[in-house]
């Protein structure tokens, strides 16, 4: 099967416990290998690409959303959005910092800039975690069940987040096992037998 993921979408890919999912979203983020099968960004073929080459693809194009966050806990919320800004060598230390200061504004965390993870909420955590990923503009933005352990308040907030972030022409695929989630998307995809089938 063929598909092709286009800008200003959201998409959420649904399915079993075991269908793939998580698998397929490393793939797309050029965190896993694939054996079968084409895979283009941007007309792009990945198997044509050596490993810096897939860095570089992977720095600039794709930002990654993980359930689970990955955020340092010896790093402040700032922090933790600058260390993905330093990959961003087309900008100035200040500039750097500024951008760090405006987006984790955008996502209503003025007030926790300097606060470590274990005095963040899970929500706010999971904003970082969208700042860290929005912080190099890239095209695609993947979230791994980005509100599997959040709370219906939350969940909500954080969906709001991302649904927003196609007004930016963004591509957002969402990995959700929540079907009230994968409704607010513009399209569906369930995954079965390793292949995607539109709902």
């Amino acid at each position: 099967m063929c598909f092709n993921f286009e800008s200003n979408k959201v998409y959420a890919i649904i399915g079993k416990s075991g269908s793939g999912k998580t698998t397929l979203i490393h793939i797309l983020g050029l965190l896993d290998t694939f054996d079968s099968g084409i895979y283009s960004i941007d007309n792009t073929t990945i198997a044509t690409l050596n490993d810096n080459e897939l860095s570089k693809i992977r720095k600039e194009k794709i930002g990654l959303i993980f359930q689970d966050y990955y955020l340092n806990p010896r790093l402040t919320a700032r922090e933790n959005v600058l260390i993905a800004a330093y990959l961003n060598t087309k900008i100035s230390k200040e500039q750097r910092e500024a951008k760090v200061r405006e987006i984790l504004k955008k996502l209503n965390l003025e007030n926790r800039i300097n606060h470590y993870p274990n005095e963040l909420s899970g929500g706010e955590q999971q904003r970082v975690c969208i700042a860290r990923a929005l912080i190099n503009d890239p095209k695609y933005i993947l979230a791994d069940e980005p509100t599997g352990a959040l709370d219906n308040e939350n969940s909500k907030i954080i969906m709001e987040k991302l649904l927003n972030l196609k007004k930016e022409n963004k591509c957002v695929i969402i990995v959700t096992h929540d079907l009230s989630v994968a409704k607010r998307a513009d399209e569906i995809l369930e995954l079965k037998n390793f292949n995607l089938e539109k709902k």
